[in-house]
């Protein structure tokens, strides 16, 4: 479990994390990324990331200022 929850890491950083998971050998099974201010655009850049990690089983984005409609992108990977 990595949790980066209440870090106020923005959009920005979050993109950051998303190269990590995106690594090959990327072990992580939770990811807690709860009140970070990630908004919409880090939602998407986490989807497309989540598309090539294969370990992450939970995550929680809750508290980050993403619109409804950007939440059917990460729906449509379940």
């Amino acid at each position: 479990m990595v949790d980066l929850g209440d870090n106020n890491l923005g959009k920005e950083n979050a993109d950051e994390i998303c190269h990590l998971i995106e690594l090959p050998d990327c072990k992580i099974e939770k990811l807690i990324l709860s009140n970070n201010r990630i908004g919409s655009g880090g939602l998407q850049h986490i989807c497309s990331s989540l598309v090539k990690n294969e370990t992450i089983i939970d995550l929680d984005i809750s508290h980050n200022n993403i619109e409804d409609p950007h939440y059917k992108i990460l729906y449509s990977l379940l």
